[in-house]
C-alpha cells in the first residue's frame, strides 16, 4: 500500500501564502461578486456624503432603483437569465446601500446633558498620551473623551462621572474650520475634552470586561516605559497603534518622509502578525506531524487579539478580515481571487460602519492593497513602493492637501527593518515590560533609531508641490499609453522590462490629475484682505494671523506664536484658501520656528520672502495683552475653552460661534501701550 507523502514543516502556511493566485483570471462566480460587492461600495459611500437630503428623497430613489432592476431582470429573462439576474441584484444593491449609508449619516437625537454630573460606562480600554483618549456610553451614545493623563488607565466596565459643564464647554469649542464632535472612525456621537473624571462602584467582571482592563494596563506600562526616548517611543507608537507616544516634532518628520503609515496600524502591522502567528504554528505542528491545513485557523485568535490591543482601526479590521478569509480559502482548498477577495471585505464592513467610507485611513488601506492584489501587480520592494505610493497619492491630495513621492525611498530602507527587526522585537518588548522593565524596548530600539535617522534626513528635502504631482502624473499617464500603443515596450497592461514595475495604476494617475485641481485654493470661508486678522487661544494660548501685504495687495500670511496641531493647521489654510505664509515667530525660539516651517514646508503652502520683496505683516493694532483679554471674554460668552476672534480695519471684532461670528463689545478694552506695541510689531515683523 502507497503511503502519503506527507507536506514539509510550513506547507500549511505556504497554502495560506498561495490562495491568493494573483496571476489568474477571476472565474464567473467571482466576477458576479466582485460586480456585486462594488455595487455596493458604491452605493454606500455616495448614501454616507449626502447626509441633507430628506428622508422621502432617499426612499424614493432606493424604491426607483430598485423597481428598475426588477424591470431589468423581466427584460432579460429570456436566453441570459445568469448575467441579467446579477444585473439586477447590482441595481438592487445600488438601492440598498444608498438607503443604509444614508440612515447611517442621520444619527438619531443626541442625548440631553443634564446639569451636575454625567453618568457613563467605559468602552474598551483607555488609550495614554499628553490627552488621555476614553471611550464612553452615556445613555446609549458612545462619546469619546480626551482627559487629563491621570484619568489612564480605564477600561470596559468601570462606571465613571463626568462634569456636564465641562461638557457643553468642549461642545461649545467648534471652530469653523474643524471637525464636527462626531468621530466617525470609533463611532462616537461626540467628542469631549475634560479636566477631571471620577471613579464610580461598578465594575463588571466579565471575560471582555479583563481583558480590556489588561490591555488598558499594559498601554499605560509602556507609555510610561518610553517617556523620554524617541526610539522606543516610536517602537511603542507602531506596535500599538499610538502614535501619540511620539513626539510631535518627530511624528511631523515621520509622516513628512511618507512612513506614517508605520505609525497607525494598517494592513501591514496585521499581515505581519498573521505571517509570524499563522506561520510559526503550523511550522510547530508539521514538525511534530500535525500537517492537516486546519491549523492555520488555529492563528486567528491571536490576530483577532492583536487588532483589538491596537484599538480596532478600520484599516487594522479590514486586514484582519481579509487575513480570516484568505485562510478559510487555503483550509477548503480552493485559491481567492485578490480583488474579489478585498471587495467584498471593504463592502462587508461598510454594511456594518457605513461611515467609514469617509475615513482617510481606510480609504489609503484599500488603495494600497487595490494595488498590491491586482493581477498584474508587479513583485519586488521598489516595484511595490512606486505603485502603492501612487495609488494613495490621490488620497493623500483630497485630504491632506499634498503628498510626496519620497515614501518609495523611505520604505526600501524602513520596511526591511520594520518587518523583520523593529515590530517583531517591540511586540515582544511590550510584552517583557513587566519583567525587565523599560530595557525591554532596548533592542528593537535600536532599529527605531534608524528609521528616525531616515526621516530626519528625508525630512530636509523640499515638499513636492502638488501642481508638480499632477504635472507628473500627466507625463507618466501619457508615457503609458504611448509605450504601449506604439508597440516599444510590452504589451498592454505588463511591465516596462527595464524598469520592473514602472507603470503606476492609470486610475491613480487620472486621479491625481483631477484631484488637485479641485483641491486647490478657493478662497474658503475666511476673506483675505489687507485689514483682517484673525487670533485662536485655548488656556493660555494665543496664536495671531495677520495678512502680508505687499504693493500689490494680500500676498499671504503671518503666523505669531503658532500652537495648532497639525491637523487643525490644514483644516486652518483650507478655511482661509490655502494662502502662502511668509512670516512665522514663536516666542520659544528658532528651533521651535523652525519645525513649524518644516510643517508648513510639507502642507505646500511655506514660501518665504524673496529677494527683492517688500511685504509688511499688517499685524493687529492691539497688543497681546488686549488680545488675551477679549479671548478670554468670548470663551466666557461661549463656555468654550478655545476660541477664535478676528478684526477688521474700522476696529470691529468678532468672536466665532457654531452658528457664525457675532460681534464683541470692545468699548472697556484698555490698552494704553497699543500703538506702541503695534509699531514694534510692524518692525519685527516687516521684511
Amino acid at each position: 500500500m502507497r503511503r502519503e507523502r506527507r507536506p514539509s514543516a510550513g506547507a500549511v502556511w505556504g497554502r495560506v501564502r498561495a490562495c491568493n493566485d494573483r496571476g489568474r483570471r477571476p472565474n464567473p462566480r467571482e466576477m458576479a461578486a466582485l460586480s456585486l460587492a462594488l455595487a455596493l461600495i458604491a452605493a454606500l459611500a455616495v448614501g454616507v456624503h449626502l447626509p441633507g437630503a430628506p428622508l422621502w428623497a432617499a426612499l424614493l430613489s432606493a424604491g426607483g432603483v430598485i423597481a428598475a432592476g426588477i424591470a431589468w431582470a423581466r427584460v432579460f429573462a429570456h436566453g441570459r437569465r445568469t448575467q441579467a439576474g446579477v444585473a439586477a441584484l447590482i441595481i438592487v444593491l445600488l438601492g440598498a446601500g444608498l438607503v443604509r449609508g444614508w440612515a447611517a449619516s442621520h444619527s438619531p437625537p443626541s442625548v440631553v446633558i443634564p446639569r451636575g454630573l454625567i453618568a457613563g460606562e467605559v468602552l474598551g480600554a483607555s488609550v495614554p498620551g499628553p490627552r488621555c483618549r476614553i471611550d464612553v456610553d452615556v445613555g446609549g451614545e458612545r462619546w469619546r473623551l480626551e482627559a487629563d493623563p491621570s484619568a489612564c488607565p480605564r477600561a470596559a466596565g468601570e462606571r465613571i462621572w463626568l462634569r456636564a459643564e465641562e461638557v457643553s464647554r468642549a461642545e461649545a469649542a467648534h471652530l469653523p474650520w474643524g471637525r464636527g464632535s462626531e468621530d466617525p472612525r470609533s463611532g462616537s456621537v461626540r467628542r469631549v475634552y475634560v479636566d477631571r473624571i471620577w471613579r464610580a462602584p461598578g465594575l463588571q467582571g466579565g471575560v471582555g470586561e479583563r481583558y480590556f482592563a489588561w490591555v488598558a494596563a499594559l498601554r499605560q506600562r509602556a507609555w510610561e516605559a518610553s517617556r523620554g526616548r524617541p526610539a522606543e517611543s516610536l517602537v511603542v507608537g507602531a506596535s500599538l497603534g499610538m502614535s501619540s507616544a511620539l513626539a510631535p516634532e518627530l511624528r511631523a518628520e515621520v509622516r513628512g518622509a511618507g512612513l506614517g503609515h508605520l505609525l497607525a496600524v494598517s494592513g501591514l502591522h496585521v499581515a505581519l502578525a498573521g505571517m509570524l502567528v499563522i506561520g510559526g504554528i503550523s511550522r510547530v505542528l508539521a514538525a511534530v506531524g500535525w500537517t492537516r491545513p486546519e491549523i492555520s485557523l488555529l492563528g486567528l485568535g491571536p490576530v483577532i487579539a492583536y487588532v483589538l490591543l491596537t484599538g480596532g482601526a478600520p484599516s487594522a479590521v479590514r486586514a484582519a478580515v481579509m487575513l480570516a478569509l484568505v485562510v478559510l480559502a487555503a483550509t477548503i482548498g480552493r485559491p481567492g481571487h485578490g480583488p474579489t477577495i478585498l471587495a467584498v471585505t471593504a463592502a462587508a464592513l461598510l454594511i456594518v460602519w457605513p461611515q467609514w467610507a469617509v475615513d482617510p485611513g481606510l480609504q489609503m488601506s484599500l488603495a494600497a492593497m487595490a494595488a498590491l492584489v491586482h493581477p498584474r501587480a508587479p513583485r519586488g520592494l521598489v516595484a511595490q513602493s512606486w505603485r502603492v505610493t501612487w495609488a494613495t497619492l490621490p488620497v493623500a491630495i483630497w485630504h491632506f492637501g499634498g503628498g510626496s513621492l519620497l515614501g518609495v525611498v523611505a520604505n526600501l530602507v524602513a520596511l526591511p527593518i520594520f518587518c523583520a527587526w523593529v515590530l517583531p522585537l517591540g511586540i515582544l518588548g511590550i510584552f517583557g515590560l513587566g519583567i525587565l522593565g523599560p530595557a525591554a524596548l532596548g533592542p528593537a530600539g535600536i532599529g527605531a533609531a534608524i528609521i528616525l535617522d531616515v526621516s530626519a534626513l528625508l525630512r530636509r528635502v523640499p515638499a513636492t508641490p502638488p501642481e508638480l504631482l499632477a504635472g507628473i502624473a500627466a507625463a507618466l499617464l501619457v508615457g503609458v499609453l504611448v509605450v504601449e500603443r506604439r508597440g516599444r515596450g510590452p504589451k498592454r497592461g505588463a511591465s516596462w522590462r527595464m524598469i520592473p514595475g514602472w507603470r503606476p495604476p492609470l486610475v491613480a494617475l487620472a486621479a491625481v490629475i483631477v484631484a488637485v485641481p479641485l483641491r486647490s485654493p478657493s478662497g474658503g470661508d475666511g476673506a483675505l484682505t489687507e485689514d483682517r486678522w484673525w487670533v485662536v487661544g485655548g488656556g493660555r494660548r494665543l496664536e495671531v494671523v495677520a495678512p502680508a501685504v505687499d504693493g500689490a495687495g494680500v500676498a499671504g500670511i503671518c503666523i505669531d506664536g503658532p500652537w495648532l496641531s497639525p491637523a487643525a493647521r490644514s483644516g486652518q489654510l483650507e478655511h482661509l484658501g490655502r494662502p502662502r505664509a511668509v512670516v512665522v515667530r514663536d516666542p520659544r525660539g528658532g528651533p521651535a520656528e523652525a519645525e513649524h516651517r518644516r510643517l508648513l514646508e510639507s502642507l505646500g503652502v511655506w514660501g518665504p520672502v524673496g529677494d527683492g520683496e517688500a511685504i509688511r505683516c499688517a499685524w493687529p493694532e492691539l497688543s497681546r495683552r488686549a488680545l488675551s483679554r477679549l479671548l478670554r471674554r468670548c470663551q466666557r460668552e461661549l463656555g468654550a475653552h478655545t476660541a477664535l476672534l478676528r478684526g477688521d480695519g474700522d476696529g470691529a471684532i468678532e468672536c466665532w460661534r457654531r452658528d457664525g461670528w457675532r460681534r464683541l463689545v470692545t468699548d472697556d478694552v484698555v490698552d494704553d501701550d497699543a500703538a506702541a506695541t503695534a509699531k514694534k510689531i510692524g518692525e519685527e515683523g516687516a521684511t
